[in-house]
């Protein structure tokens, strides 16, 4: 039958020292010159904290402060015989040697009137106490002393230290100030006026940082990455959902022109190849497209029913897409072709030939505020084109015939307006003899004008349903072709019909 103790009832309360200690002076040095232990023994005030000064020795540390904890442990105390002095070699079954020392009659007594303390210095370490007791049957002593009912601990973060060793006025203030001498207080003094030297000497602040709580940093993989097989056999780390890095080229209107992308995409996705053939076909038909047009030209594609090795599928991530486009051309930033692809390798301001592949931008639409309640992906998604469709949904919706426009895109293509009156404008338009890079390009500033003004105002009158024939837009028509001198105004004004618009249609044009 295990034996039964008795506990006492006994006010005790526990303080967790961070530390190894193995010297007790110096373990009670770190909570401080004056430390208030007394006031730990009081159950009422829980919130008390006890600060514990890891550098004792520096004045400017900042203490660690505790916080409470209720506990229910057991102090037990145990006491074991002295070591008899006789000594062997280790690891040896040699007799013991030197003096024998006689086992008392009453042990228990001899143990209790024992003087040395072993809670110290790792001595009462559990497989070194459970040697002690087995080597010391009926020998040792053990008794409950009470319970442990409240334990303040220490669980935050220290703040950071910055060592005042080596400033002269900082130590020598100290020294002066925490001796407890008055004669010592009167010798501190204080220079007047500004230190100009070099070296100044700054105290540091009182804190460093207010954080006293660790960060959860508890290690989790991100379940989107996978192990992905290499062709040398090996195998890499890839974040599926990660942004892949853009190897396309955003070039200046007056930069030279690239020949090829900067890397290829590292993308997995088995349409990817298919799509890219499909994009260097459509390359070789016409060198320069806008995004929207070659997304149409691929549904157009996929839905081909005379030529099914050119198909494609009709359901297409638009991540596969957008890298593909990087590789077979390149895109300026601004300029007449702003916005364009532009197939590696050409160059459509080399020659006049390209002045049907430049770009004409018109801003019709405000920009879409959700209701309440609405997410924010489902405004993105409307103003995004997506690739799959049908033959009779939106595969038309870059060309411009004077009737009708898509409000899926703000790019056309001189080579893709179909409206008669526009149409026989660029046609019959001469080139310039040099290409004006930073505005119509190979077109007349005068002409380029002109067909902008007249193409904005159709949309305009097909956007609120206003009913226009070439003949009002006679005015517009007898405007001149030509560029202006270089010291003319830059802007060249058009007339242009009056749509006479309500106040709530000005509102929406305005925004």
């Amino acid at each position: 039958q295990a034996p039964a103790f008795k506990i006492p009832s006994r006010t005790i309360s526990a303080v967790e020292h961070p530390f190894l200690v193995m010297d007790v002076d110096k373990g009670l040095e770190t909570f401080g010159p004056n430390p208030q232990f007394q006031s730990v023994l009081n159950p009422g005030n829980p919130h008390l904290s006890v600060p514990i000064y890891l550098h004792p020795e520096d004045p400017t540390s900042r203490p660690m402060m505790s916080h409470y904890a209720s506990s229910h442990n057991i102090v037990f105390k145990v006491t074991v015989p002295k070591r008899t002095g006789r000594k062997r070699k280790r690891g040896s079954d040699e007799p013991w040697q030197g003096p024998l020392h006689e086992p008392s009659a009453h042990p228990a007594q001899e143990v209790t009137n024992s003087t040395s303390f072993g809670s110290v210095a790792k001595l009462d370490e559990p497989k070194s106490l459970r040697q002690k007791l087995q080597e010391n049957v009926g020998r040792y002593h053990a008794e409950a002393v009470g319970i442990i009912r409240h334990t303040h601990r220490y669980r935050g973060m220290v703040d950071f230290n910055y060592s005042m060793k080596n400033n002269t006025f900082l130590t020598g203030f100290a020294d002066k100030i925490m001796s407890g001498d008055i004669n010592k207080f009167r010798e501190v003094s204080i220079r007047h006026g500004t230190d100009t030297s070099s070296n100044q000497e700054i105290i540091a602040p009182p804190l460093m940082t207010q954080i006293n709580i660790p960060y959860y940093y508890h290690y989790s993989q991100n379940p989107y990455v996978k192990a992905v097989d290499r062709e040398d056999g090996g195998f890499e780390m890839v974040n599926t959902t990660a942004k892949l890095k853009s190897v396309g080229h955003f070039i200046g209107i007056k930069d030279p022109i690239p020949l090829a992308p900067s890397a290829r995409p590292k993308i997995r996705d088995p349409m990817f190849e298919d799509v890219h053939r499909v994009l260097q076909m459509c390359m070789e038909e016409r060198p320069v497209w806008t995004r929207r047009s070659i997304l149409n030209r691929l549904v157009t594609i996929a839905y081909d029913p005379q030529h099914p090795e050119r198909r494609i599928p009709t359901t297409l991530s638009q991540q596969v897409v957008k890298h593909a486009i990087q590789l077979v051309g390149y895109q300026f930033k601004g300029g007449p072709w702003r916005d364009a692809l532009v197939r590696y390798g050409y160059d459509p301001r080399a020659d006049a030939s390209g002045r049907i592949y430049q770009t004409l931008i018109f801003h019709l639409r405000r920009l879409e505020i959700g209701s309440m309640g609405e997410l924010w992906q489902e405004i993105r998604k409307r103003g995004v084109t997506g690739v799959k469709g049908s033959l009779d949904e939106h595969v038309y919706s870059h060309i411009f015939d004077g009737k009708t426009y898509s409000e899926d895109g703000k790019v056309w293509q001189v080579c893709d307006i179909e409206d008669p009156l526009l149409k026989k404008l660029f046609s019959e338009a001469e080139p310039r003899p040099t290409c004006d890079i930073d505005g119509s390009g190979w077109y007349h500033r005068g002409l380029w004008a002109k067909a902008r003004a007249i193409m904005k105002c159709k949309m305009r009158a097909i956007q609120f349903g206003r009913e226009l024939k070439d003949e009002d837009f006679e005015a517009a028509i007898q405007a001149r072709d030509d560029t202006p001198e270089l010291d003319s105004a830059r802007s060249i004004a058009i007339a242009t019909p009056d749509l006479r618009l309500t106040d709530a249609e000005w509102e929406l044009v305005r925004g």
